[in-house]
């Protein structure tokens, strides 16, 4: 005999599904699949066997159709060998950007999504907007990203201040010119230098001037 379901039923096992037996952190058997994911496995099989309608609003986001489930599943590594281990799963309308992969999903294979090792983690998509909740793979990616770039851009603001740039080593090469004031000493040397000689001629000539003169005098007085 099946027992009937309650919502608080449902939502314990997809709790155990997701914390595992102490309902505490994310190390259950099927954690990988997400609590959204693991309510709405658990709504339709209540459904399936009991008739138990049980939705909440986070599910009429979903996009759901005739027992399928469109999911952003994120690869642990190679998204093409997550794609073909969906694809054995049921998933159809595949799609692969970056290392998510994409497409629509058997509700009721969800607890085998949960188990593949090629699996990192997994959301629901949803209708029309993306929400957060959908968005949080990306964001993961996004987050690593920025995280490596910053890290590169700290590495490079702290090589370009250790290392001087070609304009500041070409002008520390460059030799450096230091006005210096004339040197009136030399100049003043130079010009007594030159000097000297024009005075000494000038005496030579007063000397045989005066020489002529008195051999004139004197030779005046003889014959005279």
């Amino acid at each position: 005999m099946t027992h009937a379901q309650s919502p608080d039923s449902i939502r314990r096992h997809a709790l155990r599904d997701f914390h595992g037996a102490d309902l505490e952190g994310k190390d259950g058997p099927l954690a990988k699949a997400g609590m959204d994911l693991l309510l709405l496995y658990h709504r339709s099989r209540a459904k399936e066997t009991n008739g138990i309608q049980s939705g909440d609003d986070s599910e009429s986001q979903m996009q759901i159709r005739d027992g399928r489930v469109t999911i952003d599943a994120i690869a642990t590594a190679d998204p093409k060998a997550l794609k073909t281990d969906l694809e054995a799963l049921g998933l159809t309308e595949a799609a692969v950007a970056g290392r998510i992969v994409s497409g629509r999903l058997p509700i009721a294979k969800i607890p085998d999504l949960a188990r593949l090792s090629t699996l990192r983690g997994v959301q629901p998509s949803r209708a029309q907007t993306r929400d957060r909740a959908q968005e949080t793979p990306s964001e993961q990616e996004l987050l690593a990203r920025r995280s490596l770039q910053e890290h590169r851009s700290e590495s490079d603001s702290a090589s370009s201040s250790s290392t001087p740039s070609p304009r500041d080593t070409a002008a520390a090469d460059a030799p450096t010119t230091v006005p210096t004031a004339p040197d009136t000493t030399t100049q003043r040397d130079t010009s007594e230098a030159a000097a000297q000689p024009a005075a000494e001629s000038n005496w030579g000539f007063m000397v045989v001037g005066g020489l002529l003169v008195l051999g004139g005098l004197l030779f005046y007085l003889w014959s005279s």
